[in-house]
C-alpha cells in the first residue's frame, strides 16, 4: 500500500467526532453559581427604544416622585395587581432594607438567606438570626414590638416556601403589632403566592431581568406608616419611566419565557433525575432557583473542589449563612440538559459519599 493512500471509514470518523464532542462537552465548566440568563436581542432592542421614549417625557431628569412614578405604578397594577394605595417604588431589596432598618430596635432575620442583609438591617438595631420556627416563637413570646424578615416563596438557597400554617402564624404576628416583611423576589419561580394584606412585601425585577436592575416595589399594610427614607429613595425618574414603557404585557411574557421558565425547567430536570436515581425529593424540592445539598465528613471547600474537578462550579453554603456544611446549586444560567448532567454528577458523588444528602425544605407550598 502506498503511504498516505489509506482513508478512514466514514463510520469510524463519525464515532471519533462524537467521542471528541462528548469529551469537550464534559470538560466545559458549567456555572451553577447563579449567573444571569442573557436577554434575547429583541428585548435588548425594545429596552433601548423604551429608554429613548422615556427621555422624551417631560421632567424625565427631575427628582423622583415620592413613593414612585405614576406611570410605573400603573404598570405594576396592570401586570401584577398591586394595591394602588399601598405600593411604594424602591431600588430593590437592599434599598428597601436600608430605608426600613430603623423600624424597631430588634430585628429577627432568617438563616439561611441573603448574606448582606443582617449588616444592612443591623445598622440601627440588634439582629437575631434563626430558622423560621425559632423566630416565630421569639416574636410570639415577645412583649415589645419586633421586626421579622423572611423570604418566601422559593427562598435562596434552599427553595423553601411557607406552608399554610406558617403563613397563618406570620399574619397573626403582624396583627399582634410586629413589623413583618416577606421578601418575594423569587415569586416568579413559584406556583402560588400567599395573601399579604397584613404584612410588608418586597418585590424586585432582579430575578427576571438581572441583579443590577435596581428596581422593585414594596407593599404595606393598610395602617402602616412609611419611613420617610423609603418614600424618598426611589430610583431615578428616567429609570422608572423606562421600565414603565418597557414592561408591556407582551414584553413581560417574553421575559418569563426567556429568563424564568428555562430556569424552572432546569431545576425540575435536576430534581426529577435525582428522584429517579437516588429516591431524593419524593415530595418535591420547594420552589425558587436553587437547591441546597448538605455535606458531612468533608469540608465545604473540599466538596466545592470535587464539583470543580467534574467541571461544575457551585457555591459554598457559607455564602448564604447555611447553618451546616453544604453546597448550593443554582439553575438560573443553565439548560435542562445541563442540569441533568449536574444531577448525574451528584449521583456519582452520593455513591461514594453517603453523607451527601438533600437539604429538604421543611415545608412546601402556601
Amino acid at each position: 500500500m502506498v503511504r498516505g493512500s489509506w482513508r478512514r471509514s466514514p463510520i469510524a470518523s463519525r464515532r471519533r467526532c462524537s467521542a471528541v464532542r462528548a469529551l469537550r462537552t464534559a470538560s466545559v465548566m458549567l456555572d451553577l453559581t447563579g449567573p444571569q440568563r442573557p436577554w434575547p436581542a429583541a428585548l435588548v432592542s425594545a429596552f433601548g427604544d423604551s429608554q429613548a421614549n422615556a427621555l422624551r417625557t417631560q421632567g424625565a431628569w427631575g427628582p423622583p416622585r415620592p413613593g414612585g412614578d405614576v406611570r410605573l405604578i400603573n404598570r405594576l397594577v396592570e401586570l401584577f395587581d398591586v394595591p394602588t394605595d399601598r405600593v411604594c417604588i424602591t431600588s430593590g431589596v437592599r434599598g428597601f432594607a436600608a430605608a426600613w432598618a430603623d423600624s424597631s430596635r430588634t430585628m429577627l432575620v432568617e438563616a439561611p438567606g441573603f448574606t448582606p442583609l443582617p449588616a444592612i438591617l443591623g445598622a440601627s438595631g440588634k439582629i437575631r438570626r434563626g430558622d423560621w420556627n425559632e423566630l416565630f416563637t421569639v416574636a410570639e413570646e415577645a412583649e415589645k414590638r419586633l421586626s421579622l424578615w423572611l423570604t418566601s416563596p422559593g427562598r435562596n438557597p434552599d427553595g423553601r416556601s411557607m406552608s399554610t400554617a406558617e403563613s397563618t402564624r406570620l399574619r397573626a404576628l403582624a396583627r399582634k403589632g410586629h413589623h413583618v416583611v416577606v421578601n418575594q423576589v423569587y415569586r416568579w419561580h413559584a406556583a402560588e403566592l400567599p395573601s399579604s394584606i397584613h404584612v410588608w412585601t418586597v418585590n424586585s425585577l432582579s430575578k427576571v431581568s438581572g441583579g443590577g436592575s435596581r428596581l422593585g416595589w414594596a407593599t404595606f399594610p393598610p395602617d402602616a406608616t412609611l419611613p420617610v427614607a423609603l418614600t424618598q429613595s426611589g430610583p431615578a425618574t428616567i429609570w422608572q419611566r423606562t421600565w414603565a414603557d418597557f414592561l408591556s404585557p407582551a414584553t413581560w411574557q417574553t421575559l418569563l419565557r426567556q429568563c424564568v421558565e428555562p430556569t424552572t425547567e432546569a431545576r425540575l430536570a435536576f430534581v426529577e433525575r435525582l428522584r429517579e436515581n437516588l429516591g431524593w425529593y419524593p415530595d418535591g424540592a420547594g420552589d425558587g432557583v436553587s437547591v441546597l445539598l448538605r455535606v458531612d465528613g468533608i469540608s465545604e471547600s473540599q466538596m466545592v473542589e470535587r464539583f470543580r474537578a467534574e467541571s461544575l462550579r457551585v457555591s459554598p453554603g457559607a455564602s448564604f449563612d447555611a447553618p451546616h456544611p453544604s453546597v448550593r446549586i443554582a439553575f438560573s444560567g443553565v439548560s435542562a440538559e445541563q442540569a441533568d448532567r449536574a444531577a448525574e454528577c451528584v449521583t456519582r458523588f452520593a455513591s461514594s459519599l453517603p453523607s451527601l444528602t438533600p437539604d429538604y425544605p421543611a415545608s412546601r407550598g402556601c
